[in-house]
């Protein structure tokens, strides 16, 4: 008989915990499965647990709801959303970064081919995305997005005077 595959599960659940409270739902759900995890963030809380019994993801989700059934923990907080991986794609998941590729103004300047001073013109006259945030050292843009605007650019006239570009895309009026 071939070898099941283990399945892990997390319920996200809306609502958040006191530190007693997630205590008793901690200690209840860890009574039942030594295999579960609780954790709280921004106003959800997450249950994941690992299933070497279930036959697939459906029926690690009814195992995973059955379990917060009989924990006493489930009826006060809406489950919101359901997962079930295996583990070796959950563990990769894991694995993979989670936070974007960073740029600053030289490097957004390189990916649209264009001068520094240039990008600042294009910000100012929001013609290229937002950044991501300000900081006492420049702009910061996901990578992936400026690559992105690079691409649909693609064929087009290069990048030309602010002011034309910006007539060009109704973002201020022509007429002088």
């Amino acid at each position: 008989m071939p070898e099941r595959e283990v399945w892990v599960t997390t319920l996200t659940m809306r609502g958040s915990l006191g530190e007693e409270e997630f205590d008793a739902w901690a200690a209840a759900l860890y009574g039942l499965s030594d295999e579960a995890s609780l954790a709280q963030s921004s106003g959800q809380v997450y249950v994941t647990v690992w299933f070497e019994d279930a036959r697939d993801h459906l029926h690690a989700l009814r195992l995973a709801e059955e379990l917060l059934q009989k924990s006493g923990v489930r009826p006060r907080l809406p489950v919101i959303g359901a997962e079930s991986r295996t583990e070796m794609l959950y563990t990769r998941n894991a694995e993979e970064h989670s936070l974007p590729e960073l740029v600053g103004v030289s490097e957004v300047g390189a990916i649209l081919g264009i001068s520094r001073q240039r990008v600042h013109q294009l910000v100012r006259a929001a013609l290229i995305p937002a950044p991501l945030a300000i900081l006492r050292g420049g702009f910061v843009w996901d990578a992936a997005s400026m690559r992105s605007c690079a691409e649909s650019r693609k064929g087009a006239r290069r990048w030309r005077d602010v002011r034309a570009d910006a007539v060009a895309f109704g973002i201020i009026n022509g007429e002088h």
